[in-house]
């Protein structure tokens, strides 16, 4: 499942190849645990570049998302957002541009190359302004002497669940957005259990994953092949 920064998911509605009911639906159909979803790995960046980050933040992907479908719903004078026609598609786009893309709430802090390349940290966005401004705790550490020489890298992740009928749902998408913050919470947790880096504080040595889930980590960064075809069990 190729992901990048450009792509919505809310794409395959308005190329009118998917009549969204994976969105519509999203009240009485969550995602569902037992067949988990994706961790996708899709930008990588030099520790030394995060200042350039745009910033990220699920509550605001989640908002922009579901103003995008309440808008085009009401410029197309419709209840649902089922199959479009060209015409509602290109009045759409017209009104309201590009989809918002994807979110990437998970971000990973590698140090290393190649085969030594090692994660060291794991966090989740949580704010409007861009994460690594103003200084960033992990990246203090990586001042340690033990570090010197080494790459350090930054890796934006975007996490997209399955429901029941194996359908994609991004992690914006479920509702309501407690629960999503909820997911993402318990993902963040799952992942430093699961890989314990070393300049993580929390969840280290406890599961604190309040729904565990299994997650195939894909990386389509183009800059490296790391954790590319793991698996994050439960």
């Amino acid at each position: 499942m190729a992901l990048s920064r450009k792509i919505s998911l809310l794409d395959t509605w308005l190329d009118r190849r998917d009549p969204l009911h994976s969105f519509i639906d999203l009240d009485s159909r969550p995602p569902n645990q037992e067949f988990g979803g994706f961790l996708s790995l899709d930008i990588a960046v030099p520790a030394h570049e995060s200042l350039d980050l745009e910033a990220e933040s699920l509550a605001e992907s989640w908002r922009k998302t579901q103003h995008y479908v309440t808008s085009a719903l009401s410029i197309i004078d419709a209840d649902d957002p089922m199959w479009l026609d060209r015409e509602d598609a290109e009045m759409i786009r017209d009104q309201l541009g590009r989809p918002p893309p994807l979110c990437y709430p998970i971000y990973l802090i590698t140090i290393g190359e190649g085969e030594t390349e090692k994660l060291v940290y794991v966090g989740k966005t949580s704010s409007n302004q861009a994460r690594f401004k103003g200084g960033h705790t992990a990246f203090g550490k990586l001042m340690n002497p033990i570090y010197d020489g080494l790459p350090k890298r930054i890796y934006l992740c975007a996490v997209v669940l399955l429901a029941d009928d194996k359908s994609y749902q991004p992690l914006e998408w479920v509702k309501p957005l407690e629960r999503a913050e909820m997911l993402l919470k318990s993902i963040e947790a799952q992942l430093i259990y699961s890989y314990k880096p070393e300049l993580n504080t929390h969840h280290v040595q406890s599961d604190n994953a309040k729904w565990p889930v299994s997650l195939h980590i894909q990386n389509f960064s183009g800059v490296t092949s790391f954790l590319n075809d793991e698996f994050c069990w439960p």
